[in-house]
């Protein structure tokens, strides 16, 4: 196969198995048929094309994919496509700057964001050194609405990727949101990045309080030579599960975060949930009632983003159930009533 055929063909290929296409939908889709290519024809020349070009890449590396369905679906493989071309360190500084990776390659490429972070991770977690370590202490959580990032320091972050790449405590002053300034020594239990703020997850020793510090407040940082202290049973994703959701406001769901939503939802905001479902399992009625609902049913993980979310709809989403998230909405709307109740 030429290289110049077997490029094109795989820039065509989807770039995820959610979005795998048949070989019809890459004869439909290829935009150099020449005109002495009858259309009757083109689907076999596309196969044959598709099993040169898996023959090409060749069979270590498995850059190309197909599933097992019927008929099947190709794309290009991330996971493969990492391991083969993004050096240790680039896969690094892509994950570090994962919200602007996720702008070029993700919403244009069609790759979620989770899938980019997960394919670079599993590259650096492959090798037992200091890149795998501090992959596996990143954290990318959902942003809010689009701010400009916060400036941070690029030897701020140099510190904290190497603190937590020799596991040794780091220092630094600190200024908080209400100006006051401090100088912790802690362990770098972790790296989060959430609306547009990165922060280092601080552990105050064995027994300590764990603290998130902005890094764009942090100055005069270094990394110490005591090693880190890591609170037993510590695990990075727990602890922002409850920080997300403090268990005590959410007692039945502290060992399963999903949960039966049930909305009623105004026609002209539908779109914003038939365009991006909550989740697979979402269902909307058919037709409006009396009143112009349209009912809407769906498992869906709890956070604060969908509290915020279903509240920016103001009166064009009614929660009816579960109990709790319908009160903790009527909390937040009755708070906002107090604020601007002495309006005339």
């Amino acid at each position: 196969m030429k290289l110049d055929l077997a490029l094109k063909l795989f820039e065509l290929l989807p770039p995820s198995k959610a979005k795998a296409k048949t070989v019809s939908d890459l004869v439909d889709h290829w935009p150099y048929w020449d005109a002495s290519v009858r259309p009757e024809n083109r689907r076999r020349i596309m196969s044959r094309w598709l099993s040169d070009l898996d023959d090409f890449l060749g069979e270590s590396n498995r850059l190309v994919r197909r599933t097992t369905t019927n008929p099947q679906r190709w794309f290009r493989d991330a996971q493969s496509i990492a391991a083969a071309f993004i050096p240790n360190e680039a896969a690094m500084a892509l994950l570090v700057a994962g919200q602007v990776f996720d702008r070029m390659i993700g919403q244009e490429g069609g790759m979620e964001l989770g899938e980019i972070q997960n394919a670079l991770r599993n590259k650096l977690t492959r090798h037992a050194n200091n890149l795998g370590r501090v992959a596996d202490a990143i954290r990318f959580m959902p942003d809010g609405i689009t701010r400009i990032d916060a400036q941070v320091a690029p030897e701020v972050i140099q510190a904290v990727i190497e603190a937590i790449a020799r596991q040794r405590v780091i220092s630094f002053n600190y200024q908080n949101t209400r100006g006051k300034i401090s100088e912790p020594t802690v362990s770098p239990l972790g790296m989060i990045a959430k609306d547009r703020i990165r922060y280092l997850v601080g552990g105050e020793g064995l027994g300590g309080s764990i603290r998130h510090y902005a890094l764009h407040r942090i100055r005069h940082v270094s990394v110490g030579l005591q090693p880190m202290a890591v609170p037993r049973n510590f695990n990075l994703d727990r602890h922002l599960d409850s920080v997300i959701m403090p268990s005590s406001r959410w007692p039945e769901l502290r060992q399963d975060r999903y949960m039966d939503l049930h909305l009623r939802v105004r026609d002209s905001i539908l779109y914003q949930f038939r365009e991006l479902p909550l989740d697979s399992t979402q269902v909307i009625s058919e037709q409006p009632d009396k009143q112009g609902w349209l009912e809407l049913r769906s498992e869906a993980l709890y956070s604060a983003q969908l509290v915020s979310f279903l509240l920016s709809f103001g009166d064009k989403v009614e929660v009816v159930s579960p109990t709790i998230l319908r009160e903790e909405i009527s909390a937040h709307v009755k708070s906002l009533g107090d604020i601007y109740s002495n309006l005339k």
